[in-house]
Order: structure tokens, then C-alpha cells, then sequence
């Protein structure tokens, strides 16, 4: 299954702005495959990413919710910079119900809105 990383990637560059885009997500993951680098470093490095981040966006594909989205979700979810997207709202229902309740915004419903209110965030 290839990530859907690199397409977002290409939606936020559209924008024209130099920016730096943190991907918890080594070159052979993103092409369908398994990373060779030790889960704790790769925890490591995506608590550090998301600290220093001007935004953060989650995106949840059909059936790609887990537990560890779960978890990176709350921590972040309280923060104006956060952005939710969604395809399969049924995985996502508490996840939507906790993003309008802290930052009364709904969820984007595709890529293209997700990356839309990403960019506007940071016009701002």
C-alpha cells in the first residue's frame, strides 16, 4: 500500500511559499515498503517534528486509523495548529467530535480542503 504522504506533499508545494514538510516516513515506506530504522527512533523524531512544526495536518484514509493515531491525535488536538481530514468518517467519529469541540472547525472532507486550510492557517 503506497503512502498518501507524497500527494499531500504536492498539494502543499502548489502553494508557491518555501516551507519545510516533516514526514514520519522513511523513502522505502512511502513507496509501499517497510522502514529499517528502530521504532523508538522513529518515535523520537516524529514527537520532536511535531514540536517544532508551524502546522500539523493528520489525514486518515479508509481503514489506516490506529492506535497510535489515536494517541498522536490527543496529544496534539488542543493546539490552533492542528488540522484533521478524513475519508471513513465511521473510523473517525471521536476523533472529529474532539477536533470541533477544542477547535470548532469540521474535519476536511478530501486532501485538497485538508492542504486548503493548512495553507490559509499559515497565510495568516
Amino acid at each position: 500500500k503506497s503512502s498518501w504522504r507524497p500527494q499531500m506533499i504536492q498539494k502543499l508545494e502548489s502553494w508557491g511559499s518555501p516551507m519545510s514538510i516533516f514526514i514520519p516516513e522513511s523513502k522505502s515506506q512511502l513507496k509501499g515498503g517497510f522502514s529499517e530504522i528502530p521504532v523508538d527512533e522513529i518515535w523520537e523524531w516524529q514527537f520532536t517534528a511535531m514540536s517544532l512544526a508551524t502546522t500539523i495536518a493528520f489525514w486518515y484514509p479508509p481503514g489506516q486509523v490506529s492506535t497510535q493515531s489515536f494517541v498522536e491525535f490527543g496529544s496534539w488536538h488542543k493546539a490552533e495548529r492542528v488540522f484533521l481530514g478524513r475519508v471513513n468518517a465511521q473510523d473517525t467519529k471521536y476523533l472529529e467530535w474532539l477536533f470541533y469541540k477544542e477547535q470548532k472547525l469540521y474535519p476536511a472532507e478530501d486532501m485538497d480542503q485538508l492542504a486548503e486550510m493548512v495553507i490559509h492557517w499559515m497565510k495568516e
